[in-house]
């Protein structure tokens, strides 16, 4: 709707994709009052988290033409010419009658024709089709590797990617 809250308290729950508002000046039970947020009004947030800035975005095939991805929220890591996105999940599973969450987050990279999945070097390789040579020497030149890398390697090699030209 273009209007923009600063300085509030949010949440993302990772296993309902949704936005929680923490209103920490009413209270119930000596708490702060958690209240769900309508998902399909909210375009994007920023959540801080350890120094780190996490900036989401609501993307889906309507709002992002050839978004080849399931509709929700995502982490934009980077949006140059390629893309980098990471889908905070969680998924539950029993143990013992009890049930535990666990937090497996996806991560996509785009070169422009859709986002795929990836978590192996060889997944992330193939996103660069004729350039994946020059990816590879570009990752063992710069000791990275694909399983381990944090979002900024994983940043770096997309901005060498685009600075490479078509």
């Amino acid at each position: 709707d273009g209007i923009i809250y600063k300085d509030i308290f949010l949440e993302y729950d990772t296993y309902k994709d949704r936005v929680i508002y923490i209103d920490t000046c009413g209270q119930f039970n000596n708490s702060s009052v958690l209240l769900l947020c309508n998902s399909g009004s909210i375009d994007g947030f920023e959540l801080y988290k350890g120094g780190d800035t996490l900036k989401f975005s609501f993307l889906d095939s309507g709002i992002v033409p050839g978004f080849n991805l399931s509709k929700g929220f995502y982490e934009v890591v980077y949006d140059g010419s390629s893309k980098y996105l990471i889908r905070h999940i969680s998924y539950t599973y029993d143990v013992k009658a009890v049930r535990e969450y666990n937090y497996s987050p996806e991560k996509y990279i785009s070169t422009g024709s859709g986002f795929v999945k990836f978590r192996t070097t060889g997944q992330f390789l193939r996103a660069f089709g004729d350039k994946s040579g020059y990816i590879r020497e570009y990752l063992r030149n710069n000791g990275i590797n694909i399983r381990k890398a944090g979002k900024s390697e994983i940043v770096s090699v997309l901005r060498y990617y685009d600075g490479l030209g078509k």
